[in-house]
């Protein structure tokens, strides 16, 4: 079957925000085909801004992935922000337990974001609407900064830096949290506990390795649970994915349109 048109980009933060959010990116999918796709999870958690005639149409935030969900719609046009857990502090004020596998509808003003200067922006270009998220971030950032549990901090720190394959045990020795504390502080954040959270980014970090060679896997025991956690999360196994080459999962697919 012809693949639909698809535009994917992404966009860099300003440096200093690289610790709350991943990326910003923009999303088009040609009218005509109602295109499902595959969202895997991936630790992270997005707000999602629905274009158009290139203006904004609706806004919402969608929790963090526990399992694989499919979405379609017949067109797409949107932008979105990719956020790091530690934005919830102090980018957003908030928490998103209530949001694991779901979303909400929210308003931007909540988040001092002036719809009317994003609207003037995307008659710009994207890189004009960023620079705008950046500028209005780093405000928030610079107010903000204070309300950031240090301890919340280093347990997330730790996970990306070990890319999920570290014991919540040694995170507990490392920042001085005791693993019910953890488990109550990041539960109340995200909706998941630390252990969850880790094995999350531990199977995310293994997408890109399995594009490559659907055996290709590491940090699990044996390729017997590295699949066990494979279809846990996707409900397939590794060999019957193909995450270059199927537009369905678009946060991995080789764009040949970019």
């Amino acid at each position: 079957m012809q693949q639909p048109f698809v535009t994917y980009r992404e966009y860099l933060p300003h440096p200093l925000l690289q610790d709350y959010i991943k990326t910003y990116w923009s999303f088009e999918c040609g009218e005509g085909t109602i295109q499902p796709f595959d969202i895997i999870p991936d630790g992270y958690f997005d707000m999602i801004i629905s274009l158009q005639n290139n203006c904004i149409s609706d806004t919402a935030l969608v929790g963090i992935w526990s399992k694989l969900t499919t979405v379609q719609r017949n067109k797409w046009n949107v932008i979105g922000i990719r956020f790091k857990p530690l934005a919830l502090s102090v980018l957003l004020d908030m928490t998103i337990s209530d949001l694991l596998d779901g979303s909400a509808s929210v308003d931007l003003s909540d988040w001092h974001l002036n719809k009317n200067a994003l609207n003037d922006s995307l008659n710009v270009s994207e890189n004009t609407v960023f620079d705008y998220l950046d500028s209005q971030f780093l405000l928030k950032l610079h107010f903000n900064q204070h309300k950031q549990d240090k301890r919340l901090t280093a347990l997330f720190h730790l996970i990306d830096r070990y890319q999920g394959i570290i014991s919540v045990q040694t995170i507990s020795d490392s920042i001085g949290l005791s693993t019910r504390q953890m488990q109550r502080k990041v539960t109340d954040l995200l909706g998941i506990g630390t252990k969850d959270y880790a094995n999350i980014i531990r199977f995310s970090n293994n997408l890109d390795l399995i594009k490559g060679d659907p055996a290709n896997y590491q940090g699990y025991f044996d390729q017997a649970h590295f699949i066990k956690d494979f279809k846990r999360y996707t409900g397939i196994t590794p060999s019957k994915i193909d995450l270059s080459n199927s537009v369905r999962f678009l946060q991995y697919y080789d764009l040949k349109n970019p």
